[in-house]
């Protein structure tokens, strides 16, 4: 219940503050990463059918900031969450994590069985953080090429952990996994008349890519001005869906 209590107080000030993006589900597990390790013993986390109720008062407290969870538990998947990886540039730990994804597991410290989850990462925010284990000056150097591949195939969104000291010794790699990373949206056409009459129908046909890993996960608006001489004629919310 206390627990409860202080994500609503939390959401009651940071949901949809404009400086928060997502919320990365903590409170369970090392350093709130619903993960345990170096534990041999089943339950060092709650009990599977627990789970829900946890994630349920994230959900609560954020209904309109987008979650995410480091493991793909039941509750990721009933409450439609985003994932994001916890130990990016750890080869071995990111290809499990993304193994488990694909292909489901079974986690012992909650005694749960992992379902697969392919889909979420082209459909959520998929986030990662840089292991706090790794050499980053190595990592943004000889292990570049495995870092963006790591990037690439996570579908990452956003990236945290990162050192800046090691991010200001190594800008070429830093831009390079930025080009690799979220959603790349523009407008390859657009074709309209080129005269317009008052009162009439504009028609606006408009061809979009995203040439990013990620799809826009958010139903923000689409909106389309009508300028003239750089002031506003007319504005209108399109029916658009950007997720799509």
């Amino acid at each position: 219940s206390r627990h409860e209590a202080a994500l609503n107080a939390l959401g009651q000030r940071y949901d949809q503050h404009a400086g928060v993006a997502f919320i990365e589900m903590g409170s369970l597990g090392h350093n709130g990463s619903w993960q345990v390790e170096g534990v041999e013993d089943e339950w060092a986390m709650p009990p599977a059918e627990e789970l829900l109720t946890w994630a349920w008062h994230y959900q609560a407290a954020f209904p309109n900031t987008p979650i995410l969870m480091s493991t793909p538990y039941q509750p990721a998947r009933v409450m439609g969450l985003g994932l994001y990886n916890e130990h990016l540039g750890d080869e071995e730990k990111s290809w499990a994590w993304l193994d488990t994804i694909e292909y489901g597991g079974y986690d012992g410290t909650v005694g749960a069985e992992l379902r697969p989850m392919p889909a979420t990462l082209s459909s959520a925010p998929s986030g990662a953080r840089i292991d706090g284990a790794v050499d980053q000056n190595e990592l943004f150097s000889v292990r570049l090429r495995a870092l963006v591949k790591q990037l690439t195939m996570g579908r990452t969104t956003y990236l945290s952990g990162v050192d800046l000291e090691a991010a200001q010794q190594n800008p070429a790699a830093i831009s390079l996994a930025r080009s690799v990373m979220g959603y790349q949206l523009w407008v390859r056409e657009a074709r309209f008349p080129s005269r317009i009459r008052a009162g009439y129908r504009l028609k606006v046909q408009l061809d979009m890519r995203n040439d990013g890993v990620q799809a826009f996960s958010q139903s923000w608006p689409v909106e389309l001005a009508l300028l003239k001489d750089d002031a506003l004629v007319y504005r209108e919310i399109t029916t658009l869906d950007i997720r799509q």
